[in-house]
């Protein structure tokens, strides 16, 4: 089965984290969970700025659970930095845009992974980034799979016209018409660019972006 679907794919990214200390004197990977910790959230997340972005996630996985007979125990031979990311359109684009927008991050995140060390651009980037690629061929799109902007957009449009509906209920004729008019005129529902919901937005006070 594939990592897409409907024009999303889904991407896991499981990088192995070196042993060893910062000099700050904390470990690895107690500095990338502390990283990871301090990372604004909704609006003013580093995700917000990568295009297409549906949804993301980073934690750092210790180790794998035993779950009890019959299986065998089992452990990991390194603590990996995983990524979990839904977007819209094909992985490599995917990975240029995560270079542009996040470099400085990525480089924070990255630093203490093995092979790490030789990427020194997008191109290395995306070479390192598809080496960690785990396939997981089990991709349910919870959307529709359309670029960001346009999903934005009709989640916009859809509450803006609830509420038209609801504060017109018992206008009736030319009345309704003109009110339409002037509806639509505000909310421009051909301007992907404004207005429209902000990416990362949690809250409907600042949820709306004017563009």
């Amino acid at each position: 089965m594939s990592d897409q679907a409907q024009g999303a794919t889904n991407l896991i990214l499981m990088t192995p984290i070196r042993t060893g200390v910062t000099d700050g004197g904390c470990s690895y990977a107690y500095y990338i969970r502390q990283r990871l910790h301090d990372l604004p959230l909704h609006e003013d997340s580093p995700w917000a700025k990568v295009p297409d972005t549906y949804l993301a996630r980073w934690y750092l996985l210790d180790d794998v659970a035993y779950q009890g007979k019959p299986a065998h125990e089992d452990h990991l031979a390194s603590r990996y930095l995983v990524l979990i990311a839904h977007f819209h359109g094909d992985r490599e684009r995917f990975l240029r845009h995560c270079w542009q927008h996040m470099e400085p991050l990525l480089r924070e995140l990255y630093g203490f992974a093995w092979g790490f060390e030789s990427v020194e651009d997008a191109d290395a980037w995306v070479t390192f980034a598809q080496r960690c690629v785990m396939p997981t061929g089990f991709f349910f799109n919870g959307s529709t799979g359309e670029p960001l902007a346009e999903q934005l957009k009709a989640l916009y449009l859809r509450q803006a016209f609830t509420q038209f509906v609801m504060t017109h209920q018992h206008v009736k004729g030319a009345e309704l018409q003109q009110a339409f008019v002037r509806w639509s005129s505000e909310h421009q529902p051909e301007n992907l660019a404004g207005p429209t919901w902000r990416p990362g937005a949690d809250c409907l006070s600042n949820v709306v972006t004017q563009g």
